[in-house]
């Protein structure tokens, strides 16, 4: 039967073009360069991706297991030529399907073949079988389409290269494969134009491609041993940033924020219907921000302090919701800066209103291989007023590929200009009621 590869495991990056001749061009997007340049590897969005021909009625809960069983075991009847599937955004949700022959005499195939209990199941257990029809007379939006590799041949093709950019000291945070581009795809700690001719002395341009967008190396980076001046004291003012499904946003987008359900915004409304069981109703939104090509959606969660979110995209068949997720609580720190919380220390004794200093347990909020901060910490911050003590810290966030099994807490004593008294102490980075502030 050959190798198992279930298409629900293959969702690729999204798509910005279509069909089997911008497969072919993408061999030379890595190439090309201005008159006289060096050769550099291409950023991923610089690629055309293939994208299905057909668009759907931007809908994101694909066609069900029964549907991608029978998919997976044509494939399985391939496996030189199938690549993956996926639900593809930009076409308003089309299933496609990829290979890298002639995609007519598999769409002629797949179109004429039934459910079978044969099948190899999308899901165990496998569902019952309710439709015996031809997948070509399924009420769902398919197509196949030809990419040029499949991924175990651009991993093949690319074997090796993660040992080889480590050993050249190459940032490397991560690295994945999209067969949409036939690329393997690698996001660099610190990319930028200079890095990009340097990695093409190391790789294959035409097989890889970095995620952008690129940093200017020269720009300002914070240093051990610099003084931090994040501490908020009172309300946060509405120019204070939140980051938001990828989005950064002042307050007072979120105070300002129309709601959706007074705007005649049907063609909203509808993606979000199209987005059930992801976004569970199409009504109580706030919309966030807008432009051409994307759109946030904000609602207040469970609690009403906090803020779910549902980002959308502009796609061949209108706004598509792309995920759900949420608004970030706290505020968005300076570029290289990374939050880092902190609590009594247990282990010394709690402090009287006579203390002149407190002892602290912080903790590096964002990933650092559990290495210890060191001179990575800044801070502390103390801002003393007559009823709170504020203290913030923050880390310089690490550069390169770092995992995330937990970081250690630093002991800190932190000496006060005056008597604890009746002040409490507050961390000087605050929590913010984002959801409280939605349309007020």
């Amino acid at each position: 039967m050959g190798r198992r590869r279930s298409p629900l495991l293959l969702t690729m990056l999204v798509a910005v073009a279509c069909g089997a001749d911008e497969a072919a061009s993408s061999e030379a997007a890595g190439r090309e360069t201005a008159a006289g340049a060096p050769p550099r590897v291409a950023l991923c969005e610089e690629i055309p991706a293939v994208t299905a021909g057909i668009t759907g009625d931007g809908s994101i809960s694909g066609p069900g297991p029964t549907f991608i069983g029978v998919v997976i075991t044509y494939a399985a009847e391939h496996p030189d030529v199938y690549s993956a599937g996926w639900i593809d955004h930009d076409a308003g949700g089309t299933y496609a399907i990829a290979f890298t022959d002639d995609p007519e005499p598999h769409r002629a195939a797949l179109a004429g073949r039934s459910p079978s209990p044969d099948d190899i199941p999308a899901i165990e257990p496998p569902p019952e079988i309710t439709d015996t029809r031809p997948l070509g007379e399924w009420d769902v939006v398919w197509d196949v389409v030809r990419v040029e590799r499949t991924p175990d041949e651009i991993l093949q093709a690319t074997d090796g290269y993660w040992e080889t950019l480590q050993e050249a000291g190459v940032g490397i945070a991560a690295a994945t494969v999209d067969v949409r581009r036939s690329r393997w795809v690698i996001t660099l700690a610190e990319p930028t134009a200079a890095g990009l001719v340097e990695l093409a002395e190391l790789v294959d341009p035409d097989l890889v491609c970095v995620e952008g967008p690129l940093v200017d190396p020269g720009r300002p980076r914070p240093q051990p041993g610099d003084e931090l001046d994040i501490a908020i004291v009172g309300d946060p003012p509405l120019d204070t940033l939140i980051g938001c499904e990828g989005v950064v946003l002042p307050l007072a987008a979120f105070r300002d924020a129309p709601p959706l359900d007074d705007a005649a915004r049907d063609d909203v409304r509808e993606a979000l219907e199209n987005a059930a069981p992801l976004v569970r109703s199409a009504t109580g939104w706030f919309i966030l921000h807008e432009d051409d090509e994307s759109m946030v959606l904000g609602r207040p969660s469970a609690d009403g302090v906090g803020v779910r979110a549902v980002s959308l995209r502009r796609t061949a068949a209108g706004w598509s919701a792309l995920g759900l997720g949420g608004c970030q609580r706290q505020p968005v720190l300076p570029d290289g800066l990374g939050s880092v919380s902190w609590r009594l220390d247990p282990a010394t004794p709690e402090p009287t209103s006579e203390a002149t200093e407190v002892h602290l347990l912080v903790t590096e909020d964002g990933c650092a291989s559990g290495e210890p901060m060191g001179e990575r910490l800044l801070g502390p911050q103390v801002v003393e007023t007559d009823i709170q003590v504020l203290i913030a810290f923050a880390a310089i966030s690490k550069v390169g590929g770092v995992l995330c099994p937990g970081n250690p807490e630093t002991a800190v004593t932190v000496p006060l200009d005056s008597p604890l008294g009746t002040r409490t102490l507050v961390d000087g980075v605050p929590t913010i009621d984002v959801g409280a502030l939605l349309g007020g």
